[in-house]
């Protein structure tokens, strides 16, 4: 082990006390642990800066833009009064189907964050209306939209394969899949996912925030001043322009960065919000907490803390042939860093690890990297797992032990359910 990967290891082993501890708020954690990796030469300059340019951090910003001034309209309102109207007035039908809805469009290609970020204002909204703490809704309703993730034969699972094999190919392996076998793998996550979300996780997510919320959320939202029509209506089609451009995105040949990037500069354009009001809406904190997880995982690959895990995961699974232990070990893996590297930067780097694992010991690699996607899957448990967290335990008040003892039992049952499964469809040997 180098200086630098104990070095690396040293600081992450802060960076989990002081997320957990709570002795500073979590963004400034955040800021810390990237400031101590800049300072040891863990994260160089040039990384450093462009983690605050990257285009999570310019999707963060827009579609915090756009959510607080479709806040502002009375559309939203109605959006409400149509959820109360179809569920027959009661609380857990509509929570259910905003749970449904989410699940679909995070399979239609919409990413997670993005997602959050445009829902999370009906959410707030339900909950004032049903008179529900926030904290009993955001975090159940995250993990059960992301535990569902890539489970359904759409365009996201088409892509997923399609870069599989590139990976398979690349490191001279026959094998091959289709988005149907990745989307046969998923069943059990996306059962689990629902059924866990709609019935137990609000049972253990806290009664109310246990952080403080300084946005402007934290409001009660009918205190809004009603907009002029121009802007009402001018708020509401981007709202809704931009979810169609999203969900047509590939077709239109454009990033999701790129349309939250102009929608969010339409609205302060529009007049929808001032100057200030805009400026207030960018969630400052997030965006630190957001860079400081994010340079978590640009420490482990710099330093190699990456590969001496690679490794060790190696060893651990000496020559065994048993599919149920190499599957244990190929889901947990991954499970694991992904609650504190964000989920694709997680999966990206066990990728090339994973396949040399299998090749070393003579393995089917295909139930090996349906395990890594539904592990990486399970970024749920702590603000640090993927952006989408980062932007729940914000506007939602939770710190990392209250988001931990809601989604662990989830991981759990999801570990053992989906390695007996995939192992089953897909083993090793």
């Amino acid at each position: 082990m180098t200086p630098k990967i104990i070095i690396c290891l040293v600081i992450f082993a802060i960076a989990l006390y002081l997320f957990a501890s709570r002795i500073v708020p979590m963004g400034m954690a955040a800021a810390i642990t990237l400031m101590l990796y800049f300072a040891t030469g863990c994260v160089n300059p040039t990384d450093a800066i462009a983690l605050f340019g990257n285009k999570n951090v310019i999707i963060l910003v827009g579609m915090s833009v756009i959510g607080k001034a479709f806040l502002r309209t009375q559309f939203v309102n109605k959006c409400v009064d149509f959820l109360v109207k179809i569920s027959a007035g009661k609380y857990k039908v509509a929570y259910i189907g905003f749970i449904l809805v989410a699940a679909f469009l995070s399979n239609s290609g919409i990413d997670p964050t993005v997602l959050f970020l445009i829902l999370y204002p009906l959410a707030l909204k339900i909950c004032d209306r049903f008179g529900v703490s926030r904290t009993k809704f955001l975090h159940p309703w995250l993990i059960g939209y992301v535990g569902a993730m890539g489970s359904l034969p759409l365009s996201g699972l088409v892509s997923s394969a399609a870069r599989n094999n590139g990976f398979l190919e690349s490191y001279g392996f026959t094998q091959t899949m289709d988005f149907m076998m990745i989307a046969k793998a998923r069943v059990p996550a996306l059962i689990l996912s629902l059924l866990y979300a709609a019935f137990i996780a609000p049972k253990l997510a806290p009664e109310q925030p246990v952080v403080e919320i300084k946005s402007v959320e934290s409001k009660s939202l009918d205190e809004q001043k009603p907009l002029p029509q121009f802007q009402e209506i001018a708020a509401t089609v981007i709202f809704f322009g931009t979810i169609v451009v999203l969900l047509l995105s590939k077709q239109f040949g454009l990033e999701p960065y790129q349309v939250a990037l102009v929608a969010g500069i339409l609205v302060p354009t529009c007049g929808i919000l001032t100057e200030r009001e805009t400026i207030n809406a960018i969630p400052i904190g997030l965006i630190f907490l957001f860079c400081g997880s994010m340079s978590i995982g640009l420490a482990m690959v710099n330093t190699g803390a990456g590969d001496m895990i690679g490794n060790l995961l190696a060893k651990v699974l000496g020559g065994t042939h048993n599919n149920m232990v190499i599957g244990l070990v190929f889901f947990i893996v991954p499970c694991i860093l992904t609650q504190f590297m964000m989920n694709q930067t997680a999966i990206n780097c066990l990728m090339p690890i994973f396949l040399l694992t299998c090749k070393a010991i003579g393995a089917n690699p295909i139930g090996c990297l349906m395990l890594l996607s539904v592990g990486g899957c399970t970024a749920y448990c702590t603000p640090m797992a993927m952006a989408a967290c980062s932007a729940c335990a914000d506007v939602g008040g939770y710190d990392i032990k209250s988001m931990v003892k809601t989604g662990l039992p989830m991981t759990i049952v999801a570990c053992i359910v989906s390695v007996v499964w995939t192992m089953t469809l897909y083993p090793c040997f």
